[in-house]
């Protein structure tokens, strides 16, 4: 038989634990538990379940890729002026991003360009008889429509008139520019709301300033001396223009005939009945334009068989 081992002695305590009945457990109960190592078979079988092998996936990845980044971050801690660099990039980009946001939202905004304008008129060298022939069809056609709506107009009179006049070959349309010549001196362009008052303030404002023009070259002659060949060739020059200024002033101070057209607006059936009145060469339709204010305008001179407009002398605001 075998040998028995030598038994130990194990306190009292230790041999059995009271239950509350009284009852004793035995004492080899309350050992701690051993994990045994499995068999092979049985290691290779809970190898093999998914569990296991993403977890050693995973653990690779964390062989491989933790070391290296450790190893960067622990050199960019250490590299002071490396620190120093990214510090005044991220502030320069700071600074550089409240700029442009700043800009951006103060910078004043660019005006639409004005659209550019047209001309209503003949045109130099057109024939004033196919001019007027045109623009009446034009106006035919358009009163044949009854638009409702206000349209621009150009009005060109047979014959040179007086302010007065005007009254009369204007009624029924809003005047807003009234076209002055006092021949052969350039054209006056007035603009108006109430005539013939507006038109006789123009002319008096007109007159005043030829006079101030004499004026100031009768002043540029009293201070020549005439002992220079290109002193009295100045003094002849002013001369004459302060002569043609005093001509054009006389003529517009003594009650000239010195309208020739104007710039009205209205409706379409009281611009045709405009062109019908007599005095009135042609009333030319104005195109509809995004701003008339930006269109030229110049009527037919009286007494021209082909068109050879005037020059502008003064263009007062419109």
């Amino acid at each position: 038989m075998p040998r028995q081992p030598a038994a130990t002695a194990v306190p009292a305590a230790a041999r059995s634990i009271g239950t509350s009945d009284g009852a004793g457990v035995p004492s080899a109960l309350t050992e701690r538990t051993v994990n045994l190592r499995l068999p092979p078979a049985l290691r290779r079988a809970a190898a093999r379940r998914p569990g296991h092998r993403v977890g050693r996936f995973l653990r690779a990845i964390d062989r491989r890729l933790l070391p290296p980044v450790g190893r960067a971050l622990a050199m960019l801690g250490r590299g002071a002026l490396w620190g120093r660099v990214v510090v005044t990039t991220g502030a320069v980009a700071c600074v550089a991003l409240t700029v442009v946001a700043v800009y951006t939202a103060t910078r004043p905004t660019t005006p639409d360009p004005k659209p550019a304008g047209i001309h209503v008129g003949p045109t130099a060298g057109e024939a004033i008889h196919e001019y007027t022939t045109t623009r009446k069809s034009i106006l035919d056609q358009a009163a044949k429509a009854d638009a409702p709506t206000s349209r621009y107009a150009l009005v060109s009179f047979t014959s040179y008139v007086q302010p007065e006049r005007l009254t009369l070959l204007l009624g029924g349309v809003q005047p807003a520019e009234v076209f002055l010549q006092a021949s052969p001196a350039g054209v006056v362009e007035a603009p108006v709301r109430l005539i013939p008052d507006d038109v006789v303030k123009a002319i008096g404002a007109h007159a005043r300033e030829l006079q101030a023009a004499v004026d100031v070259l009768e002043a540029k002659i009293g201070l020549m001396t005439g002992q220079s060949s290109n002193e009295i060739a100045l003094k002849a020059s002013y001369g004459e223009s302060a002569r043609a200024e005093m001509v054009e002033m006389a003529a517009y101070t003594n009650a000239c005939r010195c309208a020739f057209g104007a710039v009205v607006h209205g409706p379409v059936t009281a611009l045709a009945a405009l062109a019908r009145r007599d005095g009135v060469l042609v009333v030319d339709l104005v195109p509809l334009t995004p701003d008339v204010s930006q269109d030229t305008f110049m009527p037919a001179v009286p007494g021209q068989t082909t068109a050879t407009p005037p020059p502008v002398e003064e263009s007062q605001t419109r």
